[in-house]
Formats: structure tokens, sequence, C-alpha cells
């Protein structure tokens, strides 16, 4: 079975059960203050967001602009890979949650692309030279009367990905197994 793959290490157990507790305070917020909540990994993939706008400026302004949300992304699927190449496979389910956390993250930015309330953080341009990536993105695509739509898409994605995440935690933090002997018939539903 995949899953017997990825049984978590009883020394890990309490940081999962934390992580688990984490995820659903989270997502609880995020519906409490109706997507204005930011997790506590917004502080790692939010800095590589920024860090994708300042490593692709030669590529043009929509590339630019995109890539902040692309590294925003790619933090935890990266992470991902390398726990699953590390043999830590366990911490992959980890990294679905996180990359849940991030969509959310970018569907809220996404929604906020027509009111622009979000206080916007850019450590590599000037005050002055603030953009608001998905107000730009969608302007120039010629959608941005559909922000808060494809916004609740993505956001539905996230918590798909977060509530998987949980799932498979608590999947495989229970003690059970599943035993490799064959089953054996009786004939006790035959009397």
């Amino acid at each position: 079975m995949l899953l017997s793959k990825f049984r978590i290490p009883a020394k890990y157990l309490p940081i999962y059960a934390l992580l688990a507790a984490y995820y659903i305070y989270a997502i609880y917020k995020y519906f409490d203050l109706k997507g204005e909540y930011s997790t506590v990994f917004w502080y790692i993939h939010g800095v590589f967001h920024e860090v994708g706008h300042a490593v692709t400026r030669w590529a043009g302004e929509t590339i630019c602009i995109l890539s902040g949300t692309i590294f925003q992304l790619l933090t935890p699927i990266a992470c991902g890979i390398y726990f699953f190449r590390s043999n830590e496979k366990h911490a992959v389910l980890m990294t679905i949650g996180w990359l849940g956390f991030a969509l959310l993250d970018s569907a809220t930015y996404m929604r906020d692309a027509t009111e622009m309330q979000l206080t916007l953080v850019a450590p590599f341009v000037s005050s002055d030279n603030l953009t608001h990536d998905w107000n730009w993105l969608f302007t120039h695509w010629g959608i941005l009367r559909h922000a808060n739509a494809i916004g609740t898409a993505v956001a539905v994605l996230g918590i798909f990905a977060v509530a998987l995440s949980l799932m498979l935690i608590v999947i495989e933090a229970l003690p059970w197994r599943k035993s490799d002997a064959p089953i054996r018939q009786t004939d006790s539903w035959d009397n």
C-alpha cells in the first residue's frame, strides 16, 4: 500500500500532532478573518515570493510579476521533493499542507486585486513603484472582473491540499497496521 511508505516515526508524532493542530487553527482563522490570516509559512514562502520577482527582473514585466507567486508555490513543492528523495517521506505530508497555505495566501492576494486593500511588501522596490501583482496581471490579461472567482477557486485548491495533508497525517499517525498475512476464509457465514 502506498501509505505504508509514509509511516510517521514515533519520535515525530508529537511534532505532527502540533502541526495538525496548527493546520486546523490556521484554517479556522482563515475563515474567521475572511482570508486575511497569513500562516507562519508566509515568513518562508513570502520571502521566496519576493526573491522570485528579484531574480526574474530581466525576463519582462509579466514574467517578473507572475514569478513571485510561482516561486511562492515552488518553495513547498521543492521542499517536498527534497524530503521525498531524502527518505523523509512522511515530511512530504507536511509540505502538502504548506502548499495549501501558499495557495490560500495567493488566493487572498488575487481576491484583493480589485480593491487593493492589502499592505504590500516589496523589499527590492521603492514604495513609489509598488505594484499589486494580481491587479496588474488581471488587468493586463483583461480578466480583472473575475479576480474574486479566480481567487476563490485557488482558495478551494488550497483548502483541499490542507485537508488532504491533515487526513494523511492522521492516517499515518494512527497505530493501526495492515497485516501482510493472507485473509483466511472461514465457514462461519455458512452456519
